[in-house]
């Protein structure tokens, strides 16, 4: 079976990310607050697709993709509940993290501690 990403963050990046997993078969689940504006996505990506909150696409995922915007990445984490955030990956900043308890391992699996600069 191969491998289920969750991931955390519901706008247009997100969805092409889940996109791109489930036409190389991959299982994806995508967190947002409000699922319902996911419906017309859901659609289309058929039996591989689906949605749920933050804390369930964490919880999902064996390898978890931080896809929300800058200003909400700390509380889409928050809301994602450390206890779920124990998989592969979750990429963020520092400064995202600054203020949450983790009891698990977050880092890139690239190994990056940053993001690329531009």
């Amino acid at each position: 079976m191969k491998t289920k990403i969750g991931i955390i963050g519901s706008g247009v990046v997100s969805q092409v990310l889940a996109d791109g997993f489930i036409k190389h078969g991959y299982e994806v689940k995508i967190g947002s607050r409000d699922t319902l504006k996911l419906n017309e996505w859901k659609n289309k990506a058929g039996e591989k697709g689906s949605t749920g909150s933050f804390a369930e696409a964490a919880n999902f995922g064996e390898i978890i993709v931080l896809a929300a915007k800058g200003t909400a990445a700390s509380e889409a984490l928050k809301l994602a509940g450390e206890t779920n955030l124990h998989r592969e990956a979750v990429h963020v900043r520092g400064d995202v993290l600054q203020g949450l308890r983790l009891t698990s391992k977050v880092r890139a699996p690239w190994g990056c501690t940053r993001p690329a600069q531009r």
